[in-house]
């Protein structure tokens, strides 16, 4: 079970996000609930579930990372909520990813991702690929404790757009 939080610094984005994921061997199998809140949005309410007016989106996924090789493969694809066509129906919006990583220590690695959407949908209006990152993880040492911290440069092909990120991970 794991949450995360994302606001923008010049506030034209927030999300809170729920997770629920299950490892069997060196699959991830998971359940997602993301909530996209709009200032002014007169249908905002974190409880709403209801089909044609929430503000949230579920996604199924499954990652398969095997222990012993560098690499990652994920499909994920959006099962309920804000994730719908002008006829309301659903789009199922779909997207696979790719990963491959570089351990420099036991506390520091590089990841480079590639991400792409089979189909129109939230992600694209066809096929595209629609994220290519580079992303460093690693520990900022505080007192007796290694707080957990990324960075990602992260580019759209598709919108052309381009990110950085930065994380901090709070763990148990």
């Amino acid at each position: 079970i794991s949450a995360v939080g994302g606001y923008a610094l010049n506030g034209s984005h927030s999300e809170v996000d729920l997770f629920l994921t299950y490892m069997v061997g060196d699959f991830t199998i998971g359940l997602g609930d993301y909530f996209f809140p709009e200032e002014g949005r007169e249908k905002n309410n974190y409880l709403n579930f209801k089909k044609k007016e929430t503000s949230h989106t579920v996604e199924a996924d499954v990652t398969y990372a095997p222990f012993q090789l560098p690499f990652w493969i994920t499909a994920s694809t959006y099962v309920y909520g804000n994730d719908r066509k002008m006829n309301e129906k659903n789009y199922y919006s779909t997207y696979f990813e790719l990963g491959y990583y570089k351990n420099f220590s036991a506390d520091s690695k590089l990841s480079f991702i590639l991400g792409f959407t089979p189909a129109a949908g939230f992600y694209s209006e066809n096929f595209n690929v629609v994220n290519t990152a580079v992303k460093y993880d690693t520990y900022i040492p505080f007192n007796n404790y290694k707080l957990p911290v990324s960075g990602s440069f992260v580019l759209n092909p598709n919108t052309e757009k381009v990110f950085l990120t930065f994380s901090i991970y709070l763990t148990k």
